[in-house]
C-alpha cells in the first residue's frame, strides 16, 4: 500500500503543479491582479485553417515574465459578436470599381453575428455613413464609391483616432478595416510619426483591432515609390501592434482584392479572447504582453500590449 500512497500523492503533486504552470502560476501561489481582456488571433503558419488553442496551450508574456490566464473564449457561436467598421479614405481612386464590388461582396457575406458600420474618412474626421448593424443589406447600400476629393492636409490616420475614440461600447470584439493609401498629407515623413502612433495608441487602449488594405489614391501620391513606401510602412505599423494585419498589394492585382478579403475573413473566425492578470505595481497605462503556444502549425498574433491599471482595488472599493 505505501508505495502506492506514494505513487498516488507523487502524481496529484505533479498534476497540480503541471495545472497552475498553464496559467503561469506556482503550486500553491495566490496571485491578485487587474483581470484585462484582449483579442487574441490564431494564425496558421502553412495553409489557410489554424487548428482549434485550448487555454492549457497557452502561455502570457510581460516581457520574461509570464502573466496569469484567467480566460481563453474562442469567439465562435453565441460567443461571436463582432462589430466591424469598415472605414473608406475619401481620396481613394473612384474608378476602382473592383475595389468598391469586393467590399461590397465582403459585406452582404458576412455572418449574423457581425454587425457592420461605414465611415468615410475626411479631412482628419469619421463621417459615419451607417453605425454597425446586423442588417448587411442596409450597410452594403451605405457604401459608395468615393469622390476622390483631397483631405485639407490631413493624415487618414487622424480619421481612424476619431473613429476609434467616438466608438461607443458595444461587442466584445471591435475591429477595422481601413482601406486607403496610408499617406500623410501633412509631409509628416520618417520613422517617427504622431498621427500614426497617436492611432496605435488610441486603438490599444480602446481595444480595437486594425486591419489596414492600401488602396491607390488620384494624383501625384498614387504614383510617387517615396509616397506609397512610406504610406504601406505606416499602414503596416498600425496593423502589426494593434493586432490586425496590412494588405499591402496593389488593388490591380490580379485578385489581390479578393485574397486579401478571405484573409481577413479566416483570421475574424479564428480568434480568442484572453483575459490577463496584470500584477499589482505593473503600473498604469499601456502594458506590453504577448501569446505563446506550443499547438503545431500555430502563430498567435494580437495588440503589442493592452491599457489598464493594474492597482488591486482595497476592500470596500
Amino acid at each position: 500500500m505505501k508505495p502506492l500512497l506514494f505513487f498516488t500523492l507523487a502524481l496529484s503533486l505533479f498534476c497540480l503543479r503541471a495545472s497552475a504552470q498553464t496559467s503561469g502560476l506556482a503550486a500553491g501561489e495566490t496571485v491578485t491582479g487587474t483581470p484585462v481582456p484582449i483579442v487574441v488571433t490564431a494564425e496558421p503558419l502553412e495553409g489557410t485553417e489554424a487548428p482549434a488553442v485550448a487555454l492549457g496551450d497557452v502561455t502570457a508574456w510581460q516581457g520574461r515574465t509570464r502573466l496569469p490566464l484567467k480566460e481563453w473564449v474562442p469567439l465562435q457561436g453565441d460567443k461571436a459578436g463582432l462589430e466591424l467598421y469598415l472605414l473608406i479614405d475619401e481620396r481613394v481612386d473612384p474608378a476602382q470599381t473592383m475595389l468598391f464590388d469586393q467590399l461590397r461582396r465582403f459585406v452582404l457575406n458576412q455572418p449574423p453575428s457581425t454587425a457592420v458600420g461605414i465611415a468615410y474618412m475626411f479631412n482628419g474626421e469619421a463621417h459615419i455613413a451607417r453605425t454597425p448593424t446586423a442588417d448587411h443589406a442596409l450597410a452594403a447600400d451605405a457604401l459608395r464609391i468615393t469622390s476622390g476629393t483631397e483631405s485639407a492636409g490631413a493624415s487618414p490616420f487622424m480619421s481612424l483616432s476619431a473613429l476609434v475614440n467616438g466608438w461607443g461600447n458595444g461587442a466584445t470584439r471591435r475591429e477595422v478595416l481601413a482601406v486607403t493609401d496610408g499617406i500623410d498629407r501633412f509631409g509628416d515623413f520618417g520613422d517617427m510619426n504622431m498621427y500614426v502612433d497617436q492611432s496605435v495608441a488610441d486603438a490599444q487602449r480602446t481595444g480595437v483591432l486594425v486591419y489596414c488594405l492600401y488602396a491607390r489614391a488620384l494624383g501625384h501620391a498614387g504614383h510617387s515609390p517615396a509616397l506609397i513606401r512610406w504610406g504601406q510602412t505606416y499602414l503596416g505599423q498600425v496593423a502589426e501592434e494593434t493586432g490586425g494585419e496590412a494588405y499591402l498589394m496593389t488593388p490591380n492585382t490580379p485578385g489581390a482584392i479578393e485574397q486579401s478579403l478571405g484573409d481577413l475573413q479566416r483570421h475574424l473566425a479564428h480568434q480568442y479572447l484572453a483575459t490577463i492578470l496584470l500584477p499589482p505595481g505593473a503600473g498604469v497605462g499601456f502594458q506590453a504582453v504577448r501569446f505563446t503556444t506550443e499547438v503545431p502549425n500555430v502563430d498567435l498574433t494580437s495588440a503589442h500590449g493592452v491599457y489598464g491599471s493594474a492597482r488591486v482595488p482595497a476592500t470596500g472599493e
